[in-house]
């Protein structure tokens, strides 16, 4: 019997060798595997693997949920990954920081929409 997800969004999955929490759960590979969906952060790749994780999917890198500012859901071997989106605040709040330092990519809209209320 399965009890636990390795991280927080039960979607998430790291191919073996890319997070120590995940390659605790060689069950949950082999099954992903089995059923052909690929890895998080993986595309779907050859005649096996045919669909994409469903954390990529549902919320994709870049978009305003991207699964990858919460720390909780990065794989171990990314820690102090500057090339890494940066977490949420609270993200921070909860898991502290885990070095992401790239920035959130509406921000620049963000900025430009604030800046044009003062006009």
């Amino acid at each position: 019997m399965i009890h636990q997800f390795p991280h927080c969004d039960q979607r998430i999955l790291h191919a073996p060798g890319e997070c120590e929490y995940c390659d605790g759960h060689l069950e949950w590979q082999e099954l992903r595997t089995a059923w052909g969906i690929a890895f998080t952060g993986h595309i779907p790749d050859g005649e096996w693997i045919k669909m994409p994780c469903p954390a990529d999917a549902d919320r994709p890198a870049g978009s305003s949920s991207d699964h990858r500012r919460w720390g909780g859901n990065k794989p171990t071997s990314v820690r102090g990954d500057a090339t890494w989106p940066a977490e949420s605040l609270a993200s921070v709040m909860m898991y502290g920081d885990m070095g992401g330092r790239t920035q959130w990519p509406f921000r620049e809209r963000v900025m430009r929409w604030l800046t044009s209320l003062r006009s």
